[in-house]
């Protein structure tokens, strides 16, 4: 399961509607937030998660050690949180 299908999961509201509204708004906001990272966290982030590439094509695509890639992706991860709650 993806890092944000449990952060939303665990962070969901108590009401009785946590239907498409909600996946939308969290998938804006992690839009928005992926707007203040800086670029190689964004990079990493939008490979790894969106494209779905693996963490040996990541370092490979674009240029860098697959500890960096990891690295990265949770600082990247870390501050999508701060700044989506």
């Amino acid at each position: 399961m993806r890092w944000w299908n449990r952060f939303f999961n665990n962070h969901a509201s108590a009401e009785v509607d946590t239907g498409e509204s909600q996946e939308v708004e969290l998938a804006l906001a992690i839009k928005g937030a992926l707007k203040e990272l800086p670029r190689r966290q964004h990079e990493v982030f939008v490979l790894r998660h969106w494209h779905g590439f693996s963490t040996a094509e990541t370092a490979e695509l674009l240029g860098i050690d697959q500890g960096t890639v990891k690295s990265q992706l949770k600082r990247a991860i870390d501050k999508i949180k701060t700044l989506v709650e």
